[in-house]
């Protein structure tokens, strides 16, 4: 396999351009993928399904699975986990698809609504393969109607103790997670504005450099233990503004009417639509920060997130049918 490797130009030019050690995490990655492959081949023999469901499908596990389905003939589907737009490289701007489709790719997307869909159709040679469908948020859709966790009587109780509550949802491991401007913010607003910190999942090496910049504060009006534990939609309902870097957490604000303010440049390029249209604002300093978020409370315009979020079961039921029984069933 490292001899193969060597022979493709590309990988160098990766390392060249990026200064990462590349083909080294790429063995690595290769030779996992290729020793999973048997175990879920054996799994999926034995258990036989319809077709594979996944979640973030372009984790080394994932990819062993997919290899999997494929040569067992099974259809697979990628399940929507957040934003996917136009400059995520592993749903967009694939030029160059072949007949057949790549193998170690979904045979279909299900989106959350029709933006997203639209976002993946973008920039491709051929609509054949890796088919995306808006299908819905189920968590969103059943998360409205059950609400069957509640949050403990302590963080109700701090959660009535103030006129405005900000969820700030944290990125993963970034080297200055929270702008300076935003502390100072905090500090300015701390009698009034209830300041809650989400930190990623998937965050390794980040918590502690976050609870230092919060602790220096030495301020009341900040908690992120238990808004990092309980279910996102859980305090996305308790809300009135939804601050981040660039989370897709933006997105699912809008499904319960809240909108966001961008912190970081990043951010601007990922949401500049949303941001003209005002269903996100953005800032870059302390006043446009305070200036953003008195345009939120007072606003009372309408948030749009129909274009985000497939919310008719009716539609959803008739696409979810067409796609499980009339095409992925068909081909088994």
């Amino acid at each position: 396999m490292k001899k193969y490797l060597d022979s493709i130009g590309i990988v160098e030019e990766i390392e060249r351009r990026s200064g990462l050690i590349f083909k080294s995490l790429l063995i690595k990655s290769i030779s996992f993928i290729l020793a999973a492959h048997k175990s879920a081949r054996s799994i999926l023999k034995r258990s036989q399904p319809r077709a594979v469901a996944l979640v973030c499908y372009y984790h080394n596990v994932n990819f062993a699975y997919m290899n999997a389905a494929k040569s067992l003939g099974i259809p697979t589907v990628d399940i929507q986990h957040g934003k996917q737009g136009i400059y995520h490289l592993m749903y967009t701007h694939w030029s160059q698809i072949p007949e057949g489709g790549y193998r170690m790719l979904p045979d279909f997307f299900w989106n959350w609504g029709e933006n997203s869909k639209i976002n993946i159709e973008k920039g491709r040679n051929s609509l054949d393969y890796h088919q995306p469908i808006a299908l819905g948020n189920h968590w969103l859709i059943n998360w409205k109607k059950t609400r069957d966790i509640k949050p403990s009587l302590t963080y109700e109780k701090l959660l009535d103790a103030y006129s405005t509550i900000v969820l700030f949802s944290l990125q993963q491991d970034m080297e200055n997670p929270i702008p300076d401007f935003v502390l100072k913010v905090i500090e300015e607003t701390q009698h009034s504005v209830l300041w809650l910190f989400r930190l990623h999942p998937a965050q390794k090496i980040g918590n502690a450099k976050v609870r230092e910049m919060l602790g220096n504060l030495k301020v009341n009006n900040i908690e992120i233990k238990e808004s990092s534990a309980l279910p996102l939609y859980q305090i996305i309902e308790h809300i009135d503004i939804h601050l981040t870097n660039w989370s897709s957490v933006c997105i699912e604000a809008l499904g319960f009417g809240v909108k966001s303010i961008i912190v970081h440049a990043n951010g601007y390029d990922l949401y500049e639509e949303l941001i003209k249209v005002e269903q996100f604002f953005f800032a870059n300093d302390s006043n446009s920060l305070q200036s953003a978020m008195d345009k939120i409370l007072a606003d009372t315009g309408e948030v749009d997130a129909s274009t985000h979020f497939l919310m008719d079961m009716e539609i959803i039921k008739e696409r979810t049918t067409q796609l499980f029984i009339h095409r992925i069933l068909s081909e088994k």
